[in-house]
């Protein structure tokens, strides 16, 4: 089986004179001021969207966990590996109401200004 890899690609925001604060603040702020996950989706490309889930602050109150769902909106296929003829065939199957499937989960610690990708799950 191949391994699959990821990559995070930063982009740099340059923020007018005066103005000192961090990703980790970024952060704890947005989602303060959002009420719903869905103030908080992140347009990838065409087809794939994420959405900024949730942000704790970490155990020892020297970071933050942030967890982000990636999703396709309207995918509704899932594999079934176990075909009878020994081949694998697509299922269709909805979403219940109001979700979508989950394309990937990214686990990020952000302290300051810096960012660590910790993997799957959500440790806190």
């Amino acid at each position: 089986m191949s391994e699959r890899v990821k990559t995070l690609v930063l982009k740099r925001a340059i923020c007018s004179d005066g103005i000192n604060i961090t990703l980790e603040d970024v952060c704890l702020k947005l989602f303060e001021k959002t009420s719903s996950p869905r103030e908080r989706l992140l347009k990838l490309d065409l087809l794939r969207d994420a959405v900024i889930a949730r942000v704790e602050r970490g155990p020892s109150n020297d970071g933050i966990y942030v967890r982000i769902f990636e999703y396709e909106e309207g995918a509704l296929g899932s594999i079934n590996f176990d075909a009878e003829d020994g081949g694998a065939e697509v299922e269709g199957v909805d979403p219940p109401a109001g979700q979508s499937f989950l394309q990937d989960d990214i686990g990020l610690f952000i302290q300051g200004a810096l960012l660590h990708k910790w993997g799957e799950g959500f440790p806190v």
